[in-house]
Formats: C-alpha cells, structure tokens, sequence
C-alpha cells in the first residue's frame, strides 16, 4: 500500500523534505508543495497527513498557517506534523498550542 504525505517548509528549502523523505517507508510519496497548494489538497481531500517544517526566519508567524488549515480541512480528517526549530526551547509547547498530531525539532534526528 502506498501512503501520500504532503510537505510544506516555510523556508521554501527544499533540503529538508529529502531529510524527511530519507526517514520513511519506501512505499511512501512526499509531495513538496507550497502554502497555497497544500491549502488547496486539504480542501479537496487529497492529503491527510501534512508535514510543516517551520525552518523559515519567522517561524512563529508561519505556525499561524495550521490554524488556517484547520479551518479549510474542518470537514476532513488531516494530522499535521509539524516540524520546528529545535534550538528554540519554546518551539515544541508553541507548536502543540495549534493543535498538531506531533512535533520534532529541526534539524531532523533519524533516532527520534
């Protein structure tokens, strides 16, 4: 069975989805997509899961982006993973505040 996870950065860095990618199952597709198009497959129904990485200068303000997904997959079901800086010790409180199914730091640790 094939999985499809939606990924988002901030950054537009496309460097951290190959992080991402490289952690899982190979039967798994991650689609890299912009604020705007993820946005748009939430609507439709098309991702279920998405990963946020929050690797942009202004992390805070993205994490504002969940609240809007939310809101567009009301009537859908969407687990959101955010990934957030890890050397920011509020990062992980702050990003379960937007109710996320999970949190990990940045960069990426294959062991977590």
């Amino acid at each position: 069975m094939s999985f499809r996870i939606g990924f988002v950065s901030s950054s537009g860095n496309p460097a951290t989805a190959l992080d991402v990618q490289s952690l899982l199952p190979p039967d798994t597709q991650l689609d890299v997509m912009s604020i705007d198009e993820a946005t748009q497959q939430v609507a439709e129904g098309a991702v279920v899961l998405l990963i946020l990485a929050m690797d942009g200068a202004d992390w805070r303000a993205d994490l504002r982006f969940i609240d809007n997904l939310h809101l567009v997959g009301e009537k859908r079901p969407l687990a959101v993973l955010a990934l957030v800086p890890g050397a920011d010790p509020e990062a992980l409180a702050i990003a379960f505040e937007y109710n996320v199914a999970d949190v990990a730091g940045l960069p990426v640790n294959p062991h977590e």
